[in-house]
């Protein structure tokens, strides 16, 4: 007896007969191979089917640290001595404060560079200071000391001269040789009395070093009137 059923009718309520146990195996059977099949057929036409693959993690690089590099001590290079080019203070006298009521000064026009007149003969190898040494009257004074102290060319400079003993600067005239040749130097000069007590301020002034100014002359003065000098004792 064959049933006949609406289609859609829920498997459940079909009644499991032989014939139709036997219908709904058969199409299972046929669609176990309807897809064993098409799969064939796949592989036999060259279709491939890709599968995606799942992304491996990139490779991790180690990372290598530089080790710093140790910095040497660095060693201080000592230079050696050398001769200096510029001149020197030797053996300087003191520049203090100029003391109020020195009995001389230097005169106004001081100093004065001009060419050395009584050693032209010797033309750039002489160099010298030279003056004169007035009273508060202008009256020329003579035994007053002058002393010079500092450095030419690096070579120091310690001199002494009387005023009235070299005439042709003047009847006071003095005159103290500084170097053998014309050399840039700075130097100081005082004057004293006999008894050794100091008349002026230590005086600074420069010589440039040229053949034509390889002189220099400094004039001094007495200010204070009542200043009694010490003078040599000359006894007949």
């Amino acid at each position: 007896m064959l049933l006949l059923y609406q289609i859609g009718t829920p498997l459940a309520q079909l009644p499991m007969t032989p014939k139709i146990v036997i219908f709904l195996a058969e199409t299972t059977m046929s669609r176990i191979l309807l897809s064993a099949v098409t799969l064939l057929v796949l592989l036999l036409t060259g279709c491939q089917v890709i599968l995606e693959e799942t992304p491996q993690p990139l490779p991790v690089e180690p990372i290598f640290t530089i080790p710093p590099t140790p910095t040497a001590a660095i060693e201080p290079i000592l230079e050696p001595n050398l001769e200096p080019t510029q001149v020197r203070l030797i053996h300087a006298l003191p520049t203090a404060t100029p003391e109020p009521g020195r009995p001389f000064a230097v005169l106004a026009d001081a100093p004065i560079q001009t060419m050395a007149f009584l050693h032209t003969d010797k033309g750039c190898n002489w160099m010298g200071v030279a003056g004169q040494v007035f009273g508060y009257t202008g009256d020329p004074l003579t035994d007053i000391i002058v002393i010079v102290v500092g450095n030419a060319g690096g070579k120091r400079v310690d001199a002494l001269g009387f005023s009235g003993m070299s005439p042709g600067y003047g009847p006071a005239g003095f005159e103290i040789k500084l170097s053998d040749t014309v050399a840039p130097g700075i130097f100081w000069v005082q004057i004293f009395d006999l008894a050794g007590r100091s008349l002026t301020d230590p005086f600074s002034f420069q010589m440039v070093g040229g053949c034509e100014k390889n002189l220099t002359i400094i004039n001094f003065r007495q200010q204070q009137p009542n200043y009694r000098i010490v003078l040599p004792l000359v006894q007949r």
